[in-house]
């Protein structure tokens, strides 16, 4: 019944199970397919599980489930680029920004201190602990503390995020599709390269000439046919 609100709110038809977990520490989603809300064994208040479910559904909505898995390909593939897994962190920490910012942009200044209260009470939970999750709430404190700030802060300043957050994913693909070009020029103006391939196509010619002009092929040929005849 608490998630039927957020997922009319954000227009989503699709099934969304519910999971409690003793062993998690903060809220995430996850699930391409069949997409699954994990939270942890705290006593959330009702506004809580809101505020909750819109944020996860929000990651949901946006795309985050399969474009942080095409972005941790990038960042394996690439694994020797520091700007990539610069980009790669800038790209979850903006995206972020956006959640928050889609869910509190309605919200008056209490609404959104409460909002942050939220934020504040995942942290404690986290607190000592390591966290890596799909579309999790809690953060690192520096971090944390930029996303409250962006939370109170106007409604101009908060509108930067999302082009931001566009900006490094651009960003990140750019970095990789030059990464790989400059790698498939190297390897064809390689001069190594380029004459291991013409010596081996001359090899593959004498081959076949030989072959022709072998008299014992000839007459091999010659000797097969006659006895097919």
């Amino acid at each position: 019944m608490r998630l039927r609100a957020p997922k009319k709110t954000l227009k989503i038809k699709r099934k969304v199970t519910i999971y409690l977990s003793p062993y998690m520490t903060t809220p995430f989603i996850y699930g391409i397919f069949k997409s699954k809300i994990v939270l942890p064994s705290l006593d959330f208040s009702d506004e809580e599980l809101k505020h909750i479910f819109l944020h996860e559904l929000t990651h949901y909505k946006r795309g985050d489930l399969w474009t942080k898995p095409f972005l941790s390909i990038i960042q394996s593939v690439h694994w020797f680029n520091p700007i990539v897994h610069l980009a790669r962190r800038e790209i979850d920490r903006f995206g972020e920004y956006a959640c928050d910012e889609s869910i509190t942009k309605q919200m008056n200044r209490d609404e959104r201190t409460r909002y942050c209260e939220l934020l504040l009470n995942v942290l404690w939970n986290v607190v000592d602990q390591k966290h890596g999750h799909y579309a999790a709430m809690s953060q690192d404190r520096k971090s944390l503390e930029r996303r409250m700030k962006t939370v109170l802060a106007t409604r101009g300043k908060r509108q930067r995020t999302a082009l931001i957050s566009g900006s490094m994913f651009t960003l990140i693909l750019a970095v990789a599709g030059t990464t790989v070009g400059l790698a498939a020029v190297a390897h064809t103006s390689d001069p190594h390269v380029v004459a291991d391939d013409a010596q081996l196509v001359e090899d593959r010619m004498d081959g076949e000439t030989q072959m022709s002009d072998d008299p014992l092929v000839e007459s091999d040929l010659k000797d097969e046919n006659f006895e097919n005849d």
